[in-house]
């Protein structure tokens, strides 16, 4: 098993985002204009967010950590775009982005999930002992969800670019501020069907990503 890499998760902004407008005119007193405010409405089913990655169990796992089947992305936002979003990640100096941030009525002030991927540097033989807070799955390279963090990770093979140092792609699934307890096969499922569509999209050819939502491995 290659190293499970920890990737810490982010702050983010709540939901209503403030974009202060410049202000016209020669008098600087008189201060910026009105914020631009987003807002998001969430009208659309598991499998329809995130452009469609989220597919079949996975869907319904999404609706189970949810406790509703309506989502949404930031209105006023460009929507998750999968070969758009492939094809700016394969260029050499991308290394980190969000490919999509999910939104429910229920969470009024945060994201409800985000899903994001970095590329790292293969390190063969560089294992790391699992932590008692991991669930470990059999998908990709490595895969884990650690229970303390809410968050998902799984880490896979994809020699797409033009590089022999950065071959190897790390996706994660962060639960900002979760309202109920969380269930670890069920985000699992959900990132491995989204990692699963871009590593179609970007063509990757040896992902070793499961079709069905990963099973857990035994404790080590």
């Amino acid at each position: 098993m290659s190293a499970l890499r920890v990737v810490g998760a982010a702050a983010w902004s709540s939901l209503f985002l403030s974009v202060a407008a410049c202000s016209s005119g020669d008098d600087d007193r008189a201060g910026p204009e009105p914020s631009v405010i987003y807002s998001f409405e969430a009208n659309s089913a598991a499998d329809e967010v995130c452009d469609g990655a989220i597919t079949g169990e996975a869907a319904r796992g999404l609706e189970a950590l949810a406790g509703g089947t309506e989502f949404g992305e930031m209105d006023g936002l460009p929507p998750a775009d999968l070969p758009i979003y492939a094809a700016q990640f394969a260029e050499p100096d991308a290394f980190t982005s969000v490919f999509c941030t999910i939104y429910t009525s229920q969470y009024s002030s945060n994201p409800f999930t985000v899903l994001r991927f970095s590329w790292y540097e293969r390190e063969a033989g560089d294992d790391t002992p699992p932590e008692d807070a991991w669930v470990l799955y059999g998908t990709g390279d490595s895969a884990y969800v650690d229970v303390r963090a809410d968050a998902a990770y799984i880490e896979f093979h994809c020699p797409v670019r033009d590089s022999a140092v950065y071959e190897e792609l790390h996706a994660a699934l962060t639960m900002p501020n979760p309202e109920t307890a969380t269930d670890p096969d069920a985000m699992m499922a959900v990132l491995n069907s989204v990692s699963s569509a871009l590593a179609g999209e970007l063509g990757c050819p040896d992902a070793g990503l499961t079709a069905a939502p990963p099973e857990r491995l035994p404790d080590v």
